[in-house]
C-alpha cells in the first residue's frame, strides 16, 4: 500500500500540476489565492511553496508575495534544470464529475507518481470525444511535452490515434476492438458472467441491464459477459438517459406486462437509488418482486437499508497497477496490448433474492 500523503504533500503535488502547464516566468497566484483554490490553510500553502523553492521550481518570495515559475525545475531523480515530467490523464468529464471509484484510482495514481517526481495533470478536453478529434489531439500533443498519457473512457478513434502515433500511453478500462494499447481494467466481462449465473441460480429468467451508454467499452464488455453466461436467461438493455423522467419511462416500460425482467443489473451506482424508487413507484418491491445488483461500488451502498448486492473492486491495487504498467511503457517497455486485469469481489447484500416469477 502506498503511504498516505500529508496535506502539505498533496498541496505540493497540486501546485506541481499547476506549474506543469505554466510557462517559464509566469506569476503564481498569491498564498491566499492558492489556499482558496486548493481548500487548505495558508500555512499549508507556505510549507508547500517552501519545498518548491528549495527544489528550484519557483522563485523565492516573502509572505503573501507572488512567486515566478522558474524555467529549470526538478524532474524524476532530483536533477536540477529539468522540467517536471508530466503525465496527462485525459477524461470526457471534469475531475469533480468522476465517479467515486475512478476518483480513488486517480488519486492513487497521482500520489504514487508524485512520489516518483512525476506530475499528473488532469485534462478535461470534451472536444477530443467528438467525431473528428485528430486535429485537437495533434495540437494537444504538440503543446504538452508529456512523458505519458492515460486515456480514460477514450473512444475507439482516440485509442487508435495514440496507438498509431506510438506515444507512451495506457488505457484505463478495456480497449476497443482491434486496439492493442496497454490497459488496466476491471474484468467486467467476468462480472457479467457471474451476475447472470447468480441470477439464474435463484430462478431468474430475464435480467435487465440498466446503463446510460451501452456502446462504451466497459458497458459492451459487461453485456458480452451477461450474454455469454446467460444459458436460458434473456438479457435486455434498459437505457438510462441520466434524467429521472427518461429512466422512469424506460424502466416502467420494461417492467410492464409478462416476461418482464425480475433482476436488474445497474451499471452506475449513482443510479441505483432512483431505480429502486421507480421500481416501488411501479407497484413492486425490492427484492421480493425485482432483485437489484449494482456493478460499480460506491461507499454509500454499504450504508443503505436494505444493503445492495454489488461488485467491489480494489481501487488502491488498480491505481498501483496503472503506475507500474505506465512506468514500463514510458521506459520503453512493451506497448503491444499488455493488460492487467483485476477481478471484482461480489458482496451479496440483501437485494438479490429468488425470482417471484418462474
Amino acid at each position: 500500500m502506498p503511504q498516505r500523503l500529508t496535506l502539505a504533500d498533496q498541496t505540493v503535488v497540486a501546485i506541481e500540476a499547476l506549474l506543469a502547464v505554466l510557462p517559464s516566468g509566469a506569476v503564481l497566484p498569491c498564498e491566499d489565492a492558492l489556499a482558496v483554490r486548493f481548500a487548505v490553510s495558508r500555512v499549508t500553502v507556505r510549507k508547500a511553496l517552501t519545498r518548491l523553492v528549495a527544489r528550484g521550481m519557483i522563485g523565492g518570495g516573502g509572505r503573501g508575495k507572488r512567486r515566478l515559475v522558474v524555467g529549470g525545475a526538478v524532474g524524476p531523480g532530483g536533477r536540477a534544470g529539468v522540467r517536471p515530467t508530466v503525465v496527462n490523464w485525459l477524461s470526457p468529464v471534469s475531475e469533480m464529475e468522476l465517479v467515486w471509484s475512478t476518483r480513488v484510482g486517480f488519486e492513487v495514481v497521482r500520489a504514487v507518481l508524485g512520489r516518483k517526481g512525476y506530475v499528473v495533470v488532469f485534462r478535461h478536453v470534451p472536444v477530443l470525444w467528438g467525431e473528428r478529434p485528430q486535429r485537437s489531439l495533434e495540437a494537444l500533443v504538440a503543446e504538452s511535452e508529456a512523458a505519458g498519457w492515460i486515456l480514460y473512457r477514450a473512444t475507439a478513434v482516440m485509442q487508435r490515434w495514440f496507438e498509431g502515433r506510438g506515444l507512451p500511453s495506457l488505457v484505463v478500462g478495456p480497449c476497443h476492438e482491434g486496439v492493442r494499447l496497454p490497459a488496466v481494467l476491471a474484468d467486467v466481462e467476468a462480472l457479467g458472467r457471474h451476475a447472470v449465473a447468480e441470477a439464474a441460480r435463484r430462478g431468474h429468467r430475464h435480467v435487465g441491464f440498466v446503463v446510460d451508454d451501452p456502446e462504451v467499452a466497459s458497458a459492451s464488455r459487461t453485456l458480452e459477459g451477461l450474454r455469454g453466461g446467460s444459458s436460458g436467461v434473456r438479457i435486455s438493455v434498459i437505457r438510462d438517459d441520466r434524467t429521472v423522467a427518461g429512466l422512469r419511462e424506460a424502466l416502467h416500460g420494461a417492467l410492464r406486462g409478462e416476461g418482464r425482467p425480475t433482476c436488474l443489473l445497474v451499471a452506475e451506482a449513482d443510479a441505483v437509488l432512483a431505480v429502486a424508487g421507480l421500481v416501488r413507484e411501479a407497484g413492486m418491491r425490492v427484492p421480493e418482486d425485482v432483485s437489484l445488483v449494482v456493478r460499480d461500488h460506491e461507499p454509500f451502498l454499504s450504508r443503505c437499508v436494505p444493503e445492495f448486492s454489488r461488485y467491489q473492486f480494489d481501487w488502491q491495487r488498480f491505481g498501483r497497477a496503472v503506475v507500474q504498467l505506465l512506468e514500463s511503457v514510458m521506459g520503453g517497455g512493451p506497448g503491444d496490448g499488455t493488460q492487467r486485469v483485476l477481478m471484482p469481489e461480489f458482496i451479496r447484500g440483501e437485494t438479490l433474492a429468488r425470482a417471484a416469477v418462474e
